[in-house]
């Protein structure tokens, strides 16, 4: 499963719950999000969106998050309270997206 919009165009980056866990955690929450996506069980290939190198070298410390993330309870409830606490209604988020001025 390609994933194409993991950061929701940088919307996500604004959500209180995933700054609040990226400062918990000492990453960047573009980190945290990508690494979120890359942690689900359906194994995603995520896509990043970068335009500038210093996005790129940001979104790649996703590895090192996934790391954090992975194999301990703190990083499974971390994941599970993001994916609970920023979920978004599909037809709520198309809505959205649909009226965002550069579509």
């Amino acid at each position: 499963i390609i994933i194409k919009e993991a950061m929701a165009n940088g919307r996500v980056l604004l959500h209180p719950a995933l700054t609040a866990a990226a400062a918990e955690l000492g990453i960047e929450p573009d980190a945290l999000a990508l690494a979120v996506v890359m942690v689900q069980k359906f194994r995603p290939v995520v896509l990043s969106g970068v335009v500038t190198v210093a996005q790129l070298e940001s979104n790649l410390q996703a590895n090192q998050a996934v790391a954090k993330l992975r194999g301990t309870e703190e990083g499974a409830a971390i994941v599970e309270r993001l994916l609970r606490e920023m979920r978004v209604d599909s037809d709520a988020y198309w809505k959205e997206r649909s009226g965002l001025q550069w579509n």
